[in-house]
């Protein structure tokens, strides 16, 4: 079973298929790109739907709160660090925090095919 957290509402029902991308990212200006273990894209195989960050799909730049921000439906070409196709045996969502630094958690537990 992998057990992963993401920073973001994907109540991916249990019993879905789902591939789980991780890809390689940049954590510091001058650093060498790292694995984003808490950004994968998720692909619910069952439904379609995908549940990923900006930067999957555009340049990241500078970013007000509440801006809708126009993004290309296909993804960009970003260094794959692993793939899994799996089925989902849990999923939790929870709010962190309180007041304004509120923000929401998954976790999924998938087991690999």
């Amino acid at each position: 079973m992998i057990t992963i957290h993401l920073i973001q509402v994907a109540p991916i029902p249990v019993g879905h298929r789902v591939e789980l991308r991780t890809f390689l990212r940049k954590q510091k200006m001058f650093g060498k790109p790292e694995p984003a273990f808490n950004e994968p894209l998720v692909t619910d195989l069952d439904t379609g739907v995908i549940y990923a960050e900006d930067w999957h799909f555009r340049d990241v730049d500078m970013y007000r709160s509440g801006e809708i921000v126009e993004c290309s439906l296909v993804q960009r070409d970003l260094p794959e660090h692993a793939r899994v196709v799996g089925r989902v045996r849990s999923c939790r969502i929870l709010w962190i925090g309180s007041g304004e630094g509120r923000y929401p958690q998954t976790t999924l537990v998938v087991e690999p095919e």
